[in-house]
């Protein structure tokens, strides 16, 4: 979730375990509530060009069953109601009203009026089928834009990337991407990126064509999460074998060193030219040829300047942090 974070109204929302949300409008020195007691918050969704307008995914562990909203910086909050649950949301940056959905079994949502009605269905009806090979529906597991096209990725048994240009009303498959079960996507400075068990894959003409980021396939990973700095040149791709640094939008890769021993950089905002990144501490284990990162259910806020030196920030009232996002 990456939005410009340079303004004067920038606001950091993170999420506590046990779902207190706090904000903070100084780059993580002093925190706020922001609402939302009771609630088990276990994701966030800022507004790319509102940063009053956030949405909070809320349900047990890493499953979201229910979404909330605020329109006045976490001053009030309102449940709104949904198709179906959702694996993820994300708002459009060319409409200030559009946000959409995916779901399971191919399931996805588009809303234009901020989550007050939804237009649903599945890729698979959407494509007639032809999105799938064999026909089965797949889990919708990240979102993405691409101009005026939306970009659909996830997977069940194997990944798929799939594209559509008239809103929803029909989807195809982009057959250049193969990763296995595909995580994430994301538009960078330089390269549009898709995140898999298998590895990351870079294309550098909008979708026509992908390569494997050979950084990536060292040590596979389950699970994966982009972390965008405001002008899309600074990415960070953490998934559960290594996080990845790129500092030239995408088109070359690093294995960023790990702030610690038995920790993984779940994601990363930027606040006036600061990282600030939630860190996880657990464990490593590989099964399968994969490799596996289990957390503790410890975790810290850490800031650096140049992705190389962290220093641990403050988190609210030292708790632990569980979500991170900024608008």
């Amino acid at each position: 979730m990456r939005h410009l974070c340079s303004l004067p109204a920038c606001v950091l929302l993170c999420s506590l375990a046990w779902a207190e949300v706090y904000q903070s409008s100084d780059g993580a020195k002093l925190w706020t509530p922001a609402g939302l007691g009771q609630v088990r918050v276990i994701g966030l969704a800022a507004h790319p060009q509102d940063p009053a307008v956030c949405f909070a995914l809320a349900g047990k562990y890493s499953s979201p069953e229910t979404v909330y909203r605020t329109v006045d910086q976490g001053k009030s909050w309102t449940k709104i109601q949904t198709p179906f649950a959702p694996l993820c949301l994300v708002v459009e940056p060319r409409d200030r009203e559009r946000i959409w959905m995916g779901g399971r079994e191919g399931a996805f949502a588009v809303s234009e009026d901020r989550g007050g009605t939804w237009r649903s269905g599945t890729l698979g009806e959407a494509a007639q089928s032809a999105v799938f090979q064999d026909g089965r529906l797949m889990n919708v597991c990240g979102l993405a834009f691409l101009g005026e096209t939306v970009l659909a990725v996830g997977g069940q048994g194997r990944g798929f990337v799939a594209s559509s240009s008239d809103c929803g009303k029909s989807w195809k498959r982009i057959e250049s991407a193969q990763a296995g079960y595909c995580w994430a996507v994301a538009l960078a400075k330089g390269a549009l990126l898709v995140g898999g068990d298998h590895g990351l894959l870079v294309s550098t003409d909008a979708g026509k064509t992908f390569a494997a980021e050979k950084a990536a396939q060292e040590k596979p990973g389950v699970g994966g999460r982009f972390s965008l700095s405001p002008d899309g040149a600074t990415v960070v791709y953490s998934f559960r074998g290594d996080v990845l640094l790129s500092q030239d939008g995408g088109r070359q890769w690093s294995i960023l060193p790990r702030i610690a021993e038995g920790t993984f950089l779940d994601s990363v905002v930027w606040h006036e030219g600061e990282a600030l990144g939630l860190v996880q501490e657990g464990v490593f284990h590989e099964e399968g040829g994969f490799r596996f990162f289990q957390a503790s259910g410890t975790a810290h806020l850490y800031r650096s300047r140049d992705l190389k030196t962290w220093n641990k920030a403050r988190t609210p009232e030292n708790r632990v942090p569980v979500a991170l996002s900024q608008g």
